[in-house]
């Protein structure tokens, strides 16, 4: 069990005789507009509110009710910090001044920083602290709508901030409940940070229809090849067909069951289809086209849904075919997949996507003339970083035998005299063992010292 040695300079105890029970109402009417600024806590502060200082950190947690994107801050200390839960660091903020004090009270000027979108119904916390966690920074008790003994010092947090509790932060991380119980630090504020924020409308949609299952069929006629054909409505999604811009035509309708042969084309494809669904009932296709000419153009096709990067995400995902060229961005930033494990009908592609967690954008997958294709289906925003295989060794006198699991089996195993990332690395040619567990190369060992590794190809 870790205990947390908290050094607390000046400290007014709280405890439940001494307090009274307050509730959280946050029944404001009305909706923030999406220019509107709010404070996260209204504060009114009395010359009698008790004031002391702390070692390392205070701050509290909140979880807001929407999408919100924090635009200025204030402190008692030069630096704050949003964490994801409580121990994830998201945001961090060098706070000029002026400080709050046993003079002026909380501080009171906010002040701009870059804009962080914070996402609706996840747990976060705020934090002020000076650099390093030293020296001490202010903070200033107030109670929730006068509760307990400092009825002339109150505050309130906006509608748009619930499930608040006040916590001192420890320099190795440990956030403390500062009052007695531990579960009273709901109805009191120990202030150090505070924010101001606009409500996000353009983050509030979330991604819909990534495995393309809420797809439907618009018309539809019998082919006399054992599958239908015509229109389906793909919802969320945006469609760009490679025309130049005076034939554009975005929308979610597409063909359904059918391609072009030689233009550029985005096209839902069902599980009895020529080039069949690979998960579910419905993929998309998209082709590039062959064809260059004043109205296919030569920008491919595309097809696009804008909406936010969940903070958490580390990396994203698809199922895609095994003979794909996509081209896929995010906002404009080229990302850079690569397939990772295969399937029966499909592999899995990851890139990184923690550069842009928190960011909204489109998401635009392209087959680029010409001769751009793949398959897509099954787009995941994950909280772990990109899959990777895992490497065993197994060696005798003679031999070395590297395994690793049969599902990365388009891995190529690769070994050099030197370690690196230079140009001596060469594929290991001996013939895998592949089980349904595992795939196994056996190598000989000589008197030179050997590295090895496991390339994507």
């Amino acid at each position: 069990m870790l205990y947390t040695t908290f050094r607390v300079h000046r400290f007014f105890p709280l405890s439940t005789t001494a307090l009274a029970a307050g509730l959280l109402l946050l029944g404001q009417s009305g909706r923030l507009g999406a220019q509107d600024t709010m404070q996260a806590l209204s504060i009114s502060n009395s010359p009698g509110s008790p004031l002391g200082w702390v070692s390392d950190g205070v701050g509290w947690s909140f979880v807001p009710a929407s999408n919100i994107v924090v635009t200025a801050l204030s402190a008692s200390g030069s630096q704050v910090m949003f964490w994801e839960g409580s121990n994830k660091l998201i945001a961090t903020y060098h706070y000029a001044g002026p400080y709050g004090d046993d003079h002026g009270g909380p501080a009171t000027n906010m002040q701009t920083v870059p804009r962080l979108h914070v996402a609706a119904r996840q747990t976060y916390f705020i934090s002020t602290q000076n650099t390093n966690f030293y020296p001490s920074v202010y903070w200033v008790i107030f109670g929730l709508k006068g509760a307990g003994v400092f009825p002339a010092s109150t505050f309130s947090p906006s509608p748009y901030i619930q499930q608040f509790a006040s916590y001192y932060l420890s320099s190795n991380g440990q956030w403390i409940s500062p009052t007695t119980p531990a579960s009273e630090n709901t109805n009191y504020l120990f202030l150090g940070p505070n924010f101001q924020f606009q409500y996000d409308p353009d983050s509030t949609a979330p991604w819909i229809n990534l495995n393309f299952e809420e797809s439907s069929i618009v018309s539809s006629s019998p082919t006399g090849y054992g599958f239908d054909t015509g229109t389906a409505d793909v919802p969320g999604w945006t469609v760009y067909y490679g025309w130049g811009d005076v034939n554009y035509s975005g929308g979610a309708i597409l063909i359904y069951n059918n391609q072009p042969l030689d233009s550029a084309g985005a096209s839902l494809e069902g599980t009895n289809y020529w080039t069949p669904a690979i998960g579910g009932n419905y993929s998309i296709l998209l082709q590039g086209g062959t064809t260059a000419s004043a109205f296919y153009g030569t920008n491919g096709a595309s097809i696009g849904q804008t909406g936010p990067i969940p903070l958490s995400a580390q990396s994203i995902t698809y199922w895609g075919s095994s003979w794909s060229s996509l081209r896929i961005t995010f906002n404009g930033h080229l990302l850079s997949f690569f397939p990772v494990k295969s399937a029966t009908n499909h592999v899995l592609y990851a890139a990184d996507i923690s550069p842009y967690a928190g960011e909204r954008g489109e998401l635009l997958f392209t087959a680029p003339w010409p001769n751009g294709a793949g398959m897509v289906d099954n787009i995941r925003f994950n909280s772990s970083p990109i899959p990777r295989p895992t490497l065993q060794i197994h060696y005798s006198s003679t031999c070395v035998t590297i395994s690793w699991e049969a599902e990365y089996n388009n891995w190529v195993l690769e070994a050099s005299t030197i370690a690196g990332l230079g140009n001596n690395w060469s594929t290991v040619t001996n013939t895998p063992t592949v089980t349904a567990l595992q795939i196994s190369i056996t190598d000989t060992l000589n008197n030179a010292s050997r590295f090895y590794r496991l390339r994507s190809q």
